[in-house]
């Protein structure tokens, strides 16, 4: 007993050693390290030798139980475990903050929004992308930066850092056959010149980015002209190959739709993902509304089938249990490295190694011990993980699993109804342990997920099974592969279609709000009290159990019932990137769209977030100004969501509209035109219409139609994207008695718009601009932000302060995207 604490000592002090070694480690850091570490052991070893926890209560053995649920023999430890474990995970944090500061103050220390650079880089996650702006192809990737060239030497420097690339592919300078040579692919090492550009990172109310600061934070993209690259050495690995091989068998016998899913699925590359033609949403969309996205990259799960498949195989050809723990410690060493370091796969890994090894070794396997190590090892050997979510949610979930089936429900005679009972219970169990730091990061937890997960899973097991015998019948006879690739496709088309639908079920969101870390945390300490006393004999009575469920429904839903009950009237504008989106919330909890535009993924990362988080199922009137793209290319979207039902869309007829708004019109209901003088209702909000007039002229900007809010006695003017001749031809309306608190700001805050007299006629206190980082317009425009500035206006710019929300009272209250809030 006391050679494993002296085994497990050992191993942090020379794991204080390496931290040591760890590039920048201040001697504060170091300090700190190494006191926490052996306050730990310290107080581990008083533990042992003084008695404080009687060695009979910490090892006891409780007898199994019987009755329904019926449970093995536990032992104790668990003090010791939890110190020694939490100076690991101390010891890890320290370690990975150290890299992450040596990485961060590299990289982003050096360079600045438009500046020209040249770098040498290895390439990473690159996709190659068909379209883009203007109908350009253009490749992606991630650059680990390990050289920048410095103008002043004239030479190189050292450097190390991450940054996106983005290249834009010349039409017709390669073949494809030049393409599939030439191109970038993953380990290249490259050199690349071309324009720093700030990225932009979508900032919503409710919805920020649970930043760690210890994490390496990707600030700035490389635009890159397709003759700003050259590939210096192509790093072609073994794995590398393999996966490349891999990927080409999917894409040579399968349809776009098929290949990218399958990539992604048995592969962990979404290079695939995008619009599928079998779906109606993109393929994460409908994962993420189902519950399932964990299928979408590759998980523990995956580990463990792929290791059972093959002992499975080895054991019916008669191998010994050595050769067959070794010969699937191969396969799955070869899957890991194809499908990289992402969390749950390595910590499937290290515990499917630790396990072969007490194979190979003929020892026993306690899956509690090697839990316990994979973790240790995991934070041992790559202490950045302990900054992913996927690493807490893979060990969340696999304890759960873990502690599930130690309890046998044995309800019915039949057993295999009682095997399919366990399987609901272990599926139960897995999401409820989840659930609290899912709805920690996102606030969206579906209901659907329940379903999905009890009566779907089984597919994608047998989905990998076959992928894995196509995989090894192309390597031998084309006419199998063939056979097998018409099973996994029609499997596959299938999983996808079952999932789509169980998607669209009209199924609520299970997380009430946001929860804090404090809830959180609360919450699993809350559970963790309740597993060790039941694992520990204490029996609960229904009383126990019912105060219990109590209290963690008062943690979930006490703050939730008290902000909606103080909820009244918002306006809601948006961070979408260079677009415009805005809400108005009614006092009765009615739901008003303007405009559903910005950049490409602002539907995925920005509306549709925040329509599940404020359990947006309803939308009385989505209002598009003007036909562009940025202002309505997420209704396109929306209409498809089959969880959100729009009643009513009011535009401005030109007859000029872009083919893409036209068939956003046919899809629509409650279609109609509206122009200058038309006003609706809704729940005590008024919304007029003043621009443009009945058969105007104008352009499709100047088209835009132009809407005074009113709500809670409190006005604000929706511009659309108007210049500044349609501006004076608006003043004089505006001069007659109206008057505005807010204006969101014409045309994106462009030089061509926001004139002074316009801006005086509303006589706002302040402005919201809805613009990207980096866009290509430059919006907003130093001239048109000296005119607000001169014209006594607050503004608010999308790219600092994200979006906000206005709630009208005797004051108007802003609310930016972490929740701060002044008045006007």
């Amino acid at each position: 007993m006391s050679n494993i604490n002296y085994r497990l000592l050992a191993i942090i002090i020379f794991y204080i050693l390496g931290i040591l070694c760890a590039p920048v480690f201040t001697a504060r850091r170091s300090a700190m390290a190494v006191f926490a570490a052996f306050a730990a052991a310290a107080a581990a070893r008083i533990i042992y030798k003084n008695g404080i926890f009687p060695a009979e209560y910490l090892y006891k053995t409780t007898g199994g139980r019987s009755g329904i649920l019926n449970g093995p023999e536990t032992s104790g430890g668990i003090y010791t475990a939890v110190l020694l474990m939490a100076a690991v995970f101390l010891c890890a944090a320290l370690r990975g903050s150290a890299e992450t500061v040596y990485i961060s103050s590299g990289i982003n220390g050096v360079l600045s929004h438009g500046a020209f650079i040249k770098v040498i880089a290895s390439a990473a996650g690159v996709e190659n992308h068909d379209g883009g702006e203007f109908g350009k192809k253009y490749c992606t990737a991630a650059l680990d930066i390990e050289k920048i060239y410095d103008a002043k030497s004239g030479g190189y420097k050292n450097i190390c850092g991450r940054i996106i690339l983005r290249r834009e592919v010349e039409e017709g300078a390669e073949t494809s056959a030049e393409r599939d040579k030439q191109g970038l692919e993953e380990n290249d090492l490259v050199e690349v010149s071309g324009i720093v550009k700030r990225m932009h990172k979508y900032k919503n109310p409710h919805l920020p980015l649970n930043y760690n600061p210890m994490q390496h934070e990707i600030l700035y993209v490389l635009a890159a002209p397709a003759a700003g690259l050259k590939i210096i050495k192509k790093r072609r690995s073994f794995a590398a190959a393999v996966s490349n091989k891999v990927k080409g068998l999917f894409e040579r016998h399968f349809p776009p739709g098929i290949s990218g899913f399958l990539k992604a699925f048995a592969l962990g590359d979404p290079s695939g993902f995008g619009e599928n033609i079998y779906l109606d949403n993109d393929e994460a969309f409908e994962f993420a509304e189902s519950g399932l996205l964990h299928v979408l990259v590759v998980s523990g799960g995956h580990v463990t089938l792929l290791s059972a498949f093959i002992l499975s195989a080895l054991s019916a050809l008669n191998f010994d249990s050595r050769k067959a723990s070794l010969g699937a410690f191969l396969f799955v060493t070869l899957y890991f490295l194809i499908t990289g370091l992402q969390a749950a796969v390595t910590r499937a890994y290290i515990s499917f190694a630790a396990a072969a090894a007490c194979g190979a070794l003929e020892r026993n396997v306690n899956k509690y011990n090697i839990f316990i190590a994979a973790l240790f090892l995991h934070m041992v050997l790559f202490p950045r993980f302990i900054f992913s979510a996927g690493f807490w949610l893979s060990y969340i979930s696999t304890f759960a699993i873990i502690a599930a089936c130690d309890y046998q429900i044995k309800i019915f005679k039949n057993p295999c109804l009682n095997a399919v009972m366990d399987y609901c219970k272990i599926c139960l169990i897995a999401m409820a342990a989840t659930y609290p730091l899912i709805s920690y990061l996102c606030g969206y937890f579906p209901l659907n997920c329940l379903p999905a997960n009890i009566f779907t899973l089984w597919i994608y097991e047998l989905l990998l099974a076959l992928c894995l015998v196509f995989i090894f019948f192309s390597f031998f006879s084309s006419w199998l592969a063939w056979g097998a690739a018409s099973l996994i496709y029609h499997l596959s088309f299938a999983a996808l279609k079952l999932n789509e639908w169980i998607s669209s079920l009209p199924m609520g969101n299970l997380a009430a709000y946001k929860l804090g870390l404090f809830e959180m945390a609360l919450i699993y300490l809350l559970l963790a009290v309740l597993a060790l006393r039941f694992a520990g004999g204490a029996k609960f009575t229904p009383a126990g159990l019912t105060a219990a469920a109590l209290i963690i429904l008062a943690i979930f839903n006490i703050r939730g019932f008290a902000v909606k009950s103080m909820e009244g009237a918002e306006i809601i504008f948006l961070d979408v990137g260079q677009g415009d989106c805005a809400l108005v919330k009614t006092s009765g909890r009615k739901w008003i769209i303007i405009d559903a535009g910005g950049s490409g993924s602002a539907y995925s990362k920005a509306i549709a977030p925040y329509l599940r988080y404020r359990h947006i199922d309803e939308i009385e009137y989505l209002i598009i100004t003007h036909a562009h793209l940025d202002h309505y290319s997420a209704a396109l979207k929306l209409y498809k969501n089959p969880k959100i039902k729009i009643k009513n869309l009011l535009y401005h007829q030109t007859g000029s509209e872009e083919l893409e708004f036209k068939k956003l019109l046919r899809i629509a209901s409650g279609v109609k035109s509206v122009s200058a003088g038309e006003k609706i209702y809704c729940d005590g909000a008024e919304l007029e219409f003043l621009w443009p007039e009945i058969g105007s002229k104008e352009d499709a900007n100047d088209s835009s139609l132009v809407a005074a809010l009113r709500v809670n006695n409190r006005s604000a003017l929706f511009c659309g994207d108007i210049t500044q001749a349609s501006e004076k031809k608006l003043v004089k309306k505006i001069a007659s008695g109206r008057g505005f608190d807010f204006i969101k700001a014409p045309h994106h805050g462009s030089k061509y718009s926001s004139c002074a007299e316009f801006l005086s006629a509303c006589g706002a206190g302040a402005a919201f601009i809805s613009s990207g980082a980096s866009n290509k317009f430059a919006h907003p425009h130093k001239e048109a932000l000296r005119r607000y500035l001169n014209s006594g206006y607050e503004l608010f710019n999308s790219q600092n302060c994200g979006g906000i929300i206005l709630t009208p009272g005797r004051r108007i209250k802003i609310t930016d995207f972490e929740m701060r809030s002044e008045y006007l």
